[in-house]
C-alpha cells in the first residue's frame, strides 16, 4: 500500500513537471494491483492530454473532458481494452476536434493488434499537424508490421518537432537501423539514451544496432545495462558484470 502511495506521488510530480511518459509506469504499475479511484482517473486524464497540473489545480470548465479521458486511458493502461475502446469512442463523439482522442483510440486498437491503429494516429495528425505522439506511434506500428522504411518520415519528423523527447529519437534510430543506416540509427539511438539513459528499451536498442554494426563491447555494455535496468524494474539482484 505505501509502494503504491509513492508511486502515485511520483506520477503526479512527474506529470506537474510535464514529464508525461515518464509517469505512464508507475500510473501503469498501480493500476495492475487496484481499480481506478476518483484522483487516479485525473491523473490518467492529464498524462492523456499532456497537461502539466496536478488533479486539484485542474479548472472546473475541463474537468469532465479529464475525468472521461482519464476513464478510458486508464483502462488502456489495465489492459481493459473491451473498456477503454467504447470510452474513447463516446468522447470522440462528444470532442470530435479534441487533441489526444484520436490518438488514445489508436493506442487501444494498437493493443489489441488492429492495424486501424495506424488510420487513428494519421487522423491525429490530420487534426494537429504538429503533433508528435501520433507520429511516434505511428513509426513503432510500421515497424511492427515489417514496415520499416516506411516508418523513417513520421520518425524523423517527430524528431524534428520535439529534438528534446528521447522516444523520437528512439522510434528514428530503430527505423534507421532497421533499413541498414547503421551509423546514423546508432547517433540517434545514442541521443535517446543521454536524454533518458534509464530507459530499458533504449539500451536494448543500441545493444542491437551495436552488435549490427560489429562493435561488440559497445553491444556487450549496451547489453548490461538493459539487464541491469530490467532486473531494477522487476526488483530483482542486477546481474554481474563479468
Amino acid at each position: 500500500e505505501l509502494g503504491r502511495a509513492v508511486r502515485f506521488h511520483q506520477a503526479l510530480l512527474l506529470t506537474q513537471k510535464g514529464e508525461f511518459d515518464l509517469a505512464i509506469e508507475p500510473l501503469r504499475e498501480i493500476l495492475q494491483f487496484q481499480p481506478p479511484s476518483p484522483e487516479i482517473d485525473l491523473s490518467c486524464g492529464l498524462v492523456l492530454l499532456r497537461r502539466p497540473l496536478l488533479p486539484g489545480s485542474i479548472p472546473e470548465a475541463d474537468l469532465p473532458l479529464v475525468r472521461q479521458a482519464g476513464e478510458a486511458y486508464c483502462a488502456h493502461l489495465a489492459r481493459h481494452p473491451e473498456q477503454a475502446l467504447p470510452r474513447f469512442e463516446a468522447l470522440i463523439q462528444k470532442h470530435p476536434r479534441a487533441r489526444y482522442l484520436h490518438y488514445g483510440r489508436g493506442l487501444v486498437l494498437a493493443q489489441q493488434g488492429s492495424a486501424e491503429a495506424l488510420d487513428e494516429y494519421r487522423r491525429e495528425i490530420e487534426l494537429f499537424p504538429d503533433d508528435v505522439l501520433a507520429r511516434v506511434e505511428l513509426a513503432f506500428g510500421l515497424l511492427a508490421r515489417g514496415r520499416e522504411a516506411e516508418a523513417i518520415a513520421p520518425a524523423e519528423e517527430a524528431a524534428r518537432l520535439a529534438p528534446g523527447l528521447f522516444v523520437t529519437h528512439l522510434v528514428l534510430g530503430r527505423a534507421l537501423a532497421a533499413t541498414g543506416h547503421l551509423e546514423r540509427g546508432i547517433r540517434e539511438l545514442e541521443r535517446a539514451a543521454a536524454l533518458q539513459p534509464q530507459i530499458a528499451a533504449i539500451q536494448l536498442a543500441l545493444a542491437r544496432a551495436y552488435a549490427q554494426a560489429g562493435r561488440k563491447a559497445d553491444a556487450d555494455r549496451a547489453r548490461a545495462a538493459f539487464q541491469s535496468l530490467e532486473a531494477t524494474r522487476r526488483g530483482a539482484p542486477a546481474p554481474r558484470t563479468p
